[in-house]
């Protein structure tokens, strides 16, 4: 169980993102663009990377070098298309990141207001080139367009960015007070879900797409949010010059956008977040394959190998995984290959939920979901 812990603890790319930030921040500092870390800084925050990483891919390549080459071929086939493994379930369009996974991530804010935020942080990190907004700006910007050009976009990882998010947003409220254009385009992005609901001549937006934008064509929000924020902003901007620039516009235009967006960080997502966690707690606890993983972990050799009978799993859960972590035997989601397990030394057995020509298991408690056979 401590060397599956470990080996999960060490398989995510997540921790590439700093690396890849402070080594641009870097290169645009050498270009006096802005600020940016030292060199040494940048080479021991990878050195330090390498250290952590390396010793368990240089231990699992060796201890289960075709393991480890099948992990990596996963791992890869997540950015480019591999139909030799397989991946999950989790492949999408392009569009994907902009509408479903930071709709899992954020919501219940609008998914154009997230994008709204990342695109003010460009203008703002162009305009003043300050080392936190030029970094925040990568920092969302580079895992955004790595898992939308990547084959498979799990919600679990585009998690790395929402701390940026949410430091954008609190900048694009900020600013707000300053820039009437940008406080009426952040109404316009919270106000998408009154519009969706009374302007349903917005939808026709989606039908001018491309097929690639599936999400966007089929999931409403994003593109009526956008046009929306369109004409918002336009008419506000046309306004504000017409009007010479009056202070007063400026004010009020700022303080309720702000105290509209505080409102939402604050209470709105905060709350609808332990709605949520509190409605599906119990989820997180469901696995059909503890009972039948721990008597597997009593009743066979170290050198075993489960083959598991599964058509689905359990919401929030890969039952392969957890059997895995009941039984502390290596699990495969496929027929029984018993040539391959006795040539490699290994006493195959396999889980089904139904009953199974096989000789059964001892100690499966009568109540499992799931049965073990030898």
């Amino acid at each position: 169980g401590g060397v599956v812990g470990l080996g999960f603890l060490c398989k995510t790319g997540l921790a590439l993102t700093p690396l890849g930030v402070a080594a641009t921040l870097w290169g645009l500092s050498r270009l006096r663009f802005c600020p940016g870390p030292r060199l040494g800084t940048v080479v021991a925050m990878v050195a330090t990377a390498a250290v952590v990483a390396a010793p368990w891919s240089v231990y699992s390549a060796w201890k289960w070098p075709e393991l480890h080459d099948l992990e990596s071929r996963v791992t890869r086939a997540h950015l480019f298309e591999d139909p030799t493994v397989d991946v999950g379930p989790w492949r999408r369009p392009v569009d994907a990141l902009l509408n479903e996974v930071n709709h899992t991530s954020l919501q219940p804010l609008p998914n154009v207001l997230p994008l709204l935020a990342f695109c003010w942080l460009l203008v703002r990190a162009v305009r003043k080139r300050e080392l936190e907004t030029v970094g925040l700006a990568l920092w969302i910007g580079a895992t955004w367009l790595v898992l939308s050009l990547g084959t498979v976009k799990v919600p679990a990882i585009a998690w790395g960015a929402v701390p940026a998010v949410l430091a954008a947003l609190a900048i694009a409220g900020s600013d707000a007070w300053r820039h009437p254009t940008l406080a009426a385009l952040l109404l316009a992005a919270l106000g998408t879900p009154w519009a969706l609901e009374h302007l349903p001549t917005l939808a026709r937006a989606r039908e001018a797409l491309p097929p690639s934008f599936g999400q966007t064509r089929t999931l409403p929000g994003l593109a009526e949010g956008l046009v929306l924020a369109f004409f918002a902003a336009a008419f506000t901007a046309t306004l504000w010059r017409l009007l010479r620039r009056p202070l007063w516009m400026s004010w009020g235009l700022g303080f309720v956008a702000s105290v509209v967006l505080a409102w939402h960080l604050a209470i709105t997502l905060p709350v609808e977040k332990a709605r949520h966690q509190a409605e599906h707690v119990e989820e997180l606890y469901v696995s059909h394959s503890r009972e039948v993983g721990l008597a597997l972990a009593k009743a066979t050799p170290k050198r075993s190998v489960i083959f598991a009978a599964l058509d689905a799993d359990p919401p929030l859960s890969f039952e392969t995984l957890s059997l895995i972590f009941w039984s502390g035997r290596m699990t495969y989601r496929q027929a029984p290959d018993l040539a391959v397990a006795h040539e490699r030394g290994y006493h195959p057995y396999l889980v089904s939920p139904v009953a199974e020509p096989y000789a059964p298991v001892p100690g499966v408690p009568l109540q499992a979901a799931l049965r073990a056979y030898d």
